[in-house]
């Protein structure tokens, strides 16, 4: 299948032979035009290196807009995928960002390790999106590594994409990462966590 790209560069190679040629004749034409005998046979080579010459200069336009339209094209499309690969590192991270905060919420002893913890939490999704691997990588291996790193112990369970969870792979399936103890009562003041997205809509829904 012929490309829109294949097509430019067809037509800007047949432009140029057409600018180089009409350009050669139009020099000829002038130069017959100089050379001639008579007032009226130099009058009419000058009007037909007239018509030549502008036919030439209108080539050299097209030219010159072909180029700037595969020019934009191009950057209106290096923009496209840039701004497609922008959404899905933010997507990605909104995703990471739900799960660690409701274990943040779960585990942290107070509300101002809570907010150092959603701090560091942003600290690490900025460095990990500079991987441009980061939207591809599963789920649960990101949510898994980050928790280590703030040292928050892994109970929520994580759908990811594709195979088994990072949990359930390190406990055999069970579905929980066990690199620290979960504490089984909630400490005073703490209250349950806040709901993910969709429980949220859910809550709004059922009101």
């Amino acid at each position: 299948m012929v490309s829109a790209a294949d097509i430019t560069r067809e037509q800007d190679a047949g432009l140029k032979r057409l600018y180089e040629r009409g350009l050669e004749l139009a020099l000829k034409m002038q130069d017959d035009a100089m050379a001639a005998a008579t007032a009226n046979e130099r009058a009419r080579l000058g009007a037909a290196f007239h018509r030549i010459s502008r036919g030439v200069r209108q080539t050299a336009a097209l030219r010159v807009k072909l180029a700037a339209d595969a020019t934009r094209g191009e950057r209106e499309q290096a923009a496209e995928v840039v701004r497609l690969e922008t959404a899905r590192v933010a997507r990605r991270k909104d995703q990471v960002t739900a799960t660690v905060q409701r274990l943040i919420w779960t585990e942290a002893e107070s509300d101002d390790s809570r907010e150092d913890l959603k701090a560091d939490l942003e600290d690490l999704l900025d460095i990990e999106a500079l991987d441009e691997a980061f939207p591809n990588e599963a789920l649960d291996l990101q949510v898994a590594r980050i928790c280590e790193t703030l040292g928050l112990s892994l109970t929520l369970p994580i759908h990811g994409e594709g195979g088994p969870s990072a949990e359930e792979r390190m406990v055999g399936g069970a579905g929980f990462c066990s690199a620290a103890a979960p504490s089984t009562t909630p400490s005073a003041g703490r209250g349950p966590p806040p709901p993910s997205m969709g429980e949220e809509e859910d809550w709004r829904s059922s009101a």
